[in-house]
C-alpha cells in the first residue's frame, strides 16, 4: 500500500528504489503467468521477465502504447485482456469515454482500489487538507478517476466530503453557498461553468469559506484552473495535481517549491523517454512513462502516457520527499507515437 507511517512517510531515494524493484519483480512474475495481454506482448518480443536492477526495465521491457490497449479493447470487449485475475476477483469497474469517443472499462480489485485511494490521499496531505476541512467535488471531476475514488481519498484524511454528482451548475453554486466548503475540487471547465453561473459581482463574497481550489487532475490545466478559480475566490490558493484514469494519480504539487511536482512513487515507477525514439533519458524533458505498481490486476507496464515532463536534477526536496520531481508541471504532448 502507498500509505506510510508517520515515522517513514518520506523514505530516502535508495529505500524507494528498493521498494519499487521488489514491486516490479512481483508484477512481472504475475503478468508473465496470468495476464493474457502482457503474456502475448512479451512472448512476441522474447522478453525476459527477470530484472536484476531498475535499469533493466528500460533495457529489456518494451513500452506499452495506448494504441495497443485500444486494439485489445476493441478485439476483446468489454474489458480487454489486460487482466491478471478472473473477472470475479474484481470489485470496481471504472468507465470513461476518451477524446476519440472510445468507451473504456477498467477493472480494479478491492486492494488496488484502496491503494489508489491512499495515493490520492497523499495529494490532499501535501495540500494541507485535513479533518477541519470540508471538500466539495464538482461533478465532472468524477470522470477523471472514477465516481467515488477522489471522494474516498479526501475522506481518508478525515475531511467531510461532498459530491456534486446529480446537480446542475446552478445547483452546485447553491450547494457551495449552503454547505460552506473550504476546498473545491474540479477541472478548469468546472470552475469556468461555476463562475458563469455565479451572480455578477459576487466573486468571493458569497463563499468566503473557500481557501483552496484543487485542480481536476488533467495534464496542462493548471493555469486555466488558476484563472477560473480566481474569478470566484480571488484570495484562494490554487493547488495542482495530475491523474489519468488508466494510471491513477501521476504527480502532485510540491508544498515547498512552486512549479515543481512530485511523481507519485512508489505507487508508480516513472521514466522519461525521448518521444520520437522511445529511448530512456536520464535527464531533461521528454515523455512520461509509467508502470503502475499497485494496480496489478489491470497493470500498465512502461506505459507511454502522452504527457510531457522535465525531470528536476535533484531528488532531495525541501519538503522532505525523495520522489522524482518535474519542473514546470506536466503537459500533454501533441500526439502519442504509435
Amino acid at each position: 500500500m502507498p500509505m506510510m507511517s508517520s515515522a517513514s512517510r518520506f523514505p530516502r531515494r535508495p529505500v524507494l528504489l528498493t521498494q519499487e524493484l521488489d514491486q516490479l519483480r512481483s508484477l512481472l512474475r504475475l503478468v508473465a503467468a496470468d495476464n493474457p495481454f502482457y503474456t502475448q506482448k512479451f512472448e512476441a518480443g522474447e522478453v525476459s521477465y527477470s530484472i536484476r536492477h531498475i535499469g533493466d526495465m528500460a533495457e529489456s521491457i518494451p513500452l506499452t502504447t495506448r494504441q495497443e490497449l485500444i486494439a485489445d479493447a476493441r478485439a476483446n470487449p468489454p474489458f480487454g485482456t489486460n487482466l491478471s485475475y478472473a473477472v470475479s476477483r474484481y470489485a470496481h469497474c471504472h468507465q470513461w469515454q476518451d477524446e476519440a469517443g472510445l468507451h473504456w472499462c477498467w477493472l480494479d480489485t478491492a486492494a488496488s482500489w484502496s491503494a489508489m485511494a491512499a495515493t490520492g490521499a497523499e495529494v490532499f496531505r501535501a495540500a494541507e487538507v485535513g479533518p477541519e476541512d470540508r471538500v466539495f467535488f464538482l461533478s465532472s471531476y468524477e470522470q477523471q478517476s472514477g465516481t467515488w475514488l477522489p471522494l474516498e481519498s479526501g475522506a481518508l484524511g478525515g475531511s467531510l466530503c461532498f459530491s456534486a454528482a446529480g446537480l446542475d451548475v446552478q445547483g452546485r453554486w447553491e450547494a457551495i453557498q449552503r454547505l460552506g466548503p473550504t476546498v473545491v475540487v474540479g477541472a478548469a471547465a468546472d470552475f469556468r461553468a461555476l463562475a458563469e453561473a455565479a451572480p455578477a459581482g459576487v466573486a468571493g463574497a458569497q463563499a468566503p469559506s473557500v481557501r483552496l481550489a484543487l485542480g481536476g487532475g488533467r495534464p496542462g490545466e493548471a493555469e486555466a484552473v488558476r484563472v477560473q478559480a480566481a474569478r470566484l475566490w480571488p484570495e484562494a490558493r490554487v493547488w495542482d495535481y495530475v491523474a489519468l484514469p488508466e494510471t491513477g494519480v501521476v504527480a502532485f504539487e510540491c508544498p515547498a517549491r512552486p512549479g515543481v511536482m512530485h511523481l507519485a512513487e512508489p505507487a508508480v515507477f516513472p521514466e522519461i523517454v525521448d518521444p520520437a525514439t522511445g529511448r530512456s533519458l536520464d535527464s531533461g524533458e521528454g515523455e512520461l512513462v509509467l508502470t503502475t505498481l499497485f494496480r496489478a490486476g489491470s497493470p500498465l507496464v512502461r506505459y507511454r502516457t502522452g504527457c510531457r515532463a522535465a525531470l528536476c536534477p535533484d531528488t532531495a526536496c525541501e519538503c522532505g520527499r525523495h520522489q522524482l520531481a518535474v519542473e514546470g508541471g506536466i503537459g500533454a504532448l501533441p500526439a502519442q507515437p504509435a
